[in-house]
């Protein structure tokens, strides 16, 4: 298994973070609350963003707390985007869409506040296939 190292001030937590092949992802060591919940991020990277999601379990099943989407700045991270949730039922379908509707919206801004003008579909077809990058297995 690989390890990867995160240099980034917003992701040294995710430093000696192992590769899984199973879930196609970088996760980080797990922690357990006072309450009894696991939690763990798991990382999706490409060489354009990465992707983490906040994950937790309990007893009642698996969930993730938030998203965020990271690009890169030089050999830095910059966090682009994320969202909060409150124990949202993990699925991962679920967050690839969300990861998909976060970049479209961050590119769409982008966009904007150059003055440019692309069509929507296009910037929605370049969400997806930057998502889609950091979904691709590992060698």
């Amino acid at each position: 298994m690989a390890t990867i190292n995160f240099n980034s001030r917003s992701m040294q937590n995710l430093n000696g973070a192992t590769y899984n092949a199973n879930r196609n992802m970088y996760i980080t060591e797990c922690y357990e609350s006072m309450a009894g919940n696991v939690y763990h991020q798991g990382v999706r990277v490409s060489d354009r963003i990465v992707v983490k999601e906040n994950v937790g379990s309990a007893d009642y099943g698996t969930f993730v707390n938030g998203i965020q989407i990271f690009g890169y700045n030089g050999n830095e991270l910059q966090l682009l985007t994320s969202r909060e949730y409150h124990a949202k039922w993990y699925n991962e379908d679920f967050i690839k869409n969300e990861a998909i509707e976060m970049v479209t919206e961050y590119l769409s801004n982008q966009i904007r506040l150059s003055g440019a003008s692309v069509n929507s579909n296009e910037i929605k077809h370049v969400a997806r296939q930057m998502v889609a990058e950091t979904y691709a297995a590992r060698n």
